[in-house]
């Protein structure tokens, strides 16, 4: 039920963190994996 609202909200926000912050993009490839 949450990782609706948090891939829904998290997916935009993640995409901006990957080109404005570095280390986010890893963390963003793994939540990435995880979600899908």
């Amino acid at each position: 039920m949450e990782l609706r609202l948090i891939d829904r909200f998290l997916f935009p926000v993640f995409c901006l963190f990957q080109k404005s912050v570095f280390p986010f993009s890893t963390i963003s490839i793994v939540f990435n994996f995880q979600f899908k």
